[in-house]
C-alpha cells in the first residue's frame, strides 16, 4: 500500500508492504514518535493505534516546544 502525505510542507509518498496501516507505522516509517509528533487524518488528530486508507487526507506534524 502506498500512503501520500504532506511532512514538513512537502508532499511525500510511503510504501507500506502491509495492506493495514495505523497511524504508528507512519510516525516509524518517518523514524519519529507520538511524542514528537502527530498525525492529522481529514482535518482531525488521529492516535497511534488508528487505521489510514489511502485515500485519507494525510499530514504528519512535528511537535515544537518552547519556553
Amino acid at each position: 500500500m502506498e500512503i501520500n502525505m504532506k511532512y514538513r510542507d512537502e508532499n511525500i509518498t510511503i510504501a507500506f508492504e502491509n495492506s493495514v496501516v495505523k497511524v504508528r507505522d507512519i510516525l516509524k516509517k518517518l523514524k519519529l514518535t507520538p511524542e514528537t509528533a502527530f498525525v492529522v487524518i481529514n482535518g482531525e488528530i488521529r492516535q497511534p493505534h488508528e487505521k489510514v486508507t489511502e485515500e485519507d487526507d494525510i499530514e504528519v506534524v512535528s511537535v515544537i516546544s518552547g519556553g
